[in-house]
């Protein structure tokens, strides 16, 4: 958890199908729910078991899609 920290930061929950464009540098994470969750990070695919977290700092803008039925996708601000 971040606390009294100056970077800005937020979290979405994702519920089916979520992409955007991620502007370096920041931080990532996805959290897997219930069920799983296919993660494609540029080209880069990740399959989430339910429960697990995933997390990068990103150092170059990226594409990130995430296909859930429930998970966060949370973004901080490195």
């Amino acid at each position: 958890m971040v606390r009294k920290s100056r970077a800005a930061s937020r979290m979405v929950r994702v519920r089916e199908n979520f992409s955007m464009t991620v502007c370096a540098p920041k931080t990532i994470a996805i959290y897997a729910m219930n069920t799983g969750a296919t993660v494609l990070f540029n080209n880069e695919s990740l399959l989430l078991p339910p429960a697990s977290l995933a997390w990068r700092t990103v150092t170059e803008n990226a594409e990130l899609r995430v296909t859930a039925a429930q998970a966060l996708w949370m973004e901080i601000d490195a």
